[in-house]
């Protein structure tokens, strides 16, 4: 009979031990599996933000060539009004310099006439002077 229940507890403890055994076999691969999630979503998190810093310097550099080209226009504005205004000052200054010019030849053809007038006053002058009346002066009777 002790035989029996030795027989029987050793049973039972091989049973026990092969139960133990398969619970922490099924255990380890559970926490293995949980593992290899946590890995996989980890490498997935990795590439996921590689993706998104690769999009990031993209977006950077065509923010970057934005700028480059709205400043390469600003600047050719920036020309091409410096240009007008470099133009406008010419016509201003071509104008001002005909107008004098204007003015000028006015002025010398006003000098001219001016002396030519004197000349001849002089000339008429000369000749009246040269010429001697000697008609009688009328007296006014009162």
């Amino acid at each position: 009979m002790w035989q029996k229940r030795d027989a029987e507890w050793e049973r039972e403890r091989l049973a026990r031990e092969r139960l133990m055994s398969e619970v922490l076999d099924e255990r380890k691969k559970q926490i293995e599996q949980k593992m290899a999630e946590i890995h996989q979503r980890h490498k997935e998190s990795l590439e996921t933000q590689e993706e998104l810093l690769d999009e990031m310097e993209a977006v950077n550099r065509m923010t970057e060539r934005e700028k480059k080209v709205e400043e390469e226009k600003r600047k050719m504005r920036e020309r091409e009004l410096q240009t007008q205004i470099t133009e406008r000052r010419q016509r201003d200054m071509q104008t001002k310099y005909r107008e004098q010019e204007k003015l000028d030849s006015q002025r010398r053809e006003e000098d001219a006439y001016q002396q030519m007038v004197r000349h001849e006053a002089e000339r008429i002058t000369e000749r009246d002077m040269g010429q001697k009346s000697y008609r009688r002066r009328k007296i006014a009777f009162d």
